[in-house]
């Protein structure tokens, strides 16, 4: 199974740097557009083009959606797929593709979508950042009257931690890549006034397709030289979780790390108490010990802050077996990159 990391259920998108309080940071290297769909794929959120050779799903990432297939697209993220298709809708947009009505009815009853103007729709034009981000945080209650301003809704996305300040008002080529991005991202993002984020909604309606996914992230602990720590959780509203999370191996910038690990909840917190305050519901609590100086010497990506300060990429790769509570296991490969300008600790 694909790892099913969410950073921060964000997806660190678009290689961004997360900047952690004792300046190790955390960087996504990884292609956030096929990451992003796969998940949202087998969480029965979102649905390909059709299907390669290989059988696996077609879905068609760089492919630039239309307002009518972005508002589609928007529907099944909300889990209401078969409700907008069993619907019975009357709208009032002239320009919308028959196989499309269902889900613009369901999108206009509900307030989603309020139409280019009172008779149009605009289905087959091509959807623009500004409108998919609008879409999207009218979906999670935010209003476009008084939350954010549907010209500008990369100001309150950025807030909510679904964007990163990739979008504004020059962006172009927005493709169904940006579209699974974005639904990923927005899994994670509070909805107005409720202590849920959109996944824990999904979950207690019933809305997710069944599946082994354990969605997870991972913080890092404390970092001293040569050592890093890091705790492994399941996301709020993650499908499953893990009774035990082993890790088989790893490595940083390809070079071996020894390992001293607590591989269940009980073992972690009774390694480190501090870990109930924080990460409650963590299943593995792991010290890594390398030799810093020869990870950073072999990094092939850098980031540069400014004003001089480049920081080599140290990318952790995780080798694990993580036992789902049914007995199932999973194997996962995963990386976390990081870079470091400065040593302690977050716990």
């Amino acid at each position: 199974m694909k790892h099913a990391k969410l950073v921060a259920l964000t997806l660190a998108l678009l290689f961004s740097l997360s900047i952690l309080p004792y300046s190790a940071a955390a960087v996504e290297i990884e292609s956030p557009e096929d990451y992003a769909a796969d998940i949202l794929y087998q969480l029965g959120l979102f649905h390909g083009v059709g299907t390669l050779p290989d059988g696996s799903p077609n879905f068609d990432l760089l492919g630039t959606p239309t307002r009518e297939v972005a508002i589609t697209m928007l529907v099944r993220l909300l889990g209401k797929d078969s409700e907008a298709k069993e619907g019975t809708y009357t709208i009032p947009f002239t320009d919308v593709s028959d196989w499309a009505k269902p889900y613009v009815g369901y999108a206009y009853k509900n307030k989603l979508t309020l139409g280019l103007s009172k008779t149009t729709f605009g289905g087959s034009d091509a959807v623009t950042a500004a409108q998919y981000l609008t879409f999207v945080l009218r979906a999670l209650g935010y209003s476009s009257d008084s939350d954010f301003s549907w010209s500008a809704p990369w100001d309150l996305s950025d807030a909510l931690g679904m964007t990163y300040g990739e979008y504004d008002a020059q962006s172009i080529n927005f493709s169904r890549g940006d579209v699974a991005i974005i639904s990923a991202a927005a899994l994670g993002a509070p909805m107005k006034n409720s202590q849920n984020n959109l996944l824990m909604h999904l979950k207690e309606s019933g809305a997710l397709a069944p599946n082994k996914l354990v969605l997870m992230d991972l913080s890092v602990l404390a970092c001293h030289k040569n050592t890093m720590s890091f705790a492994y959780y399941p996301i709020p509203g993650s499908p499953n979780t893990y009774t035990s999370f082993q890790l088989d191996q790893v490595t940083v910038n390809g070079l071996p790390c020894k390992l001293q690990q607590y591989s269940t909840g009980k073992d972690a917190t009774a390694a480190l108490p501090s870990l109930t305050q924080k990460y409650p519901d963590a299943f593995n609590y792991t010290i890594l010990t390398y030799d810093e100086e020869k990870a950073k010497n072999a990094a092939e990506h850098f980031t540069d802050l400014g004003g001089g300060h480049v920081f080599p990429i140290l990318v952790f790769t995780f080798d694990a077996t993580g036992t789902l509570p049914n007995g199932t296991k999973v194997s996962e490969t995963f990386s976390e990159a990081v870079y470091i300008d400065g040593y302690g600790e977050n716990q």
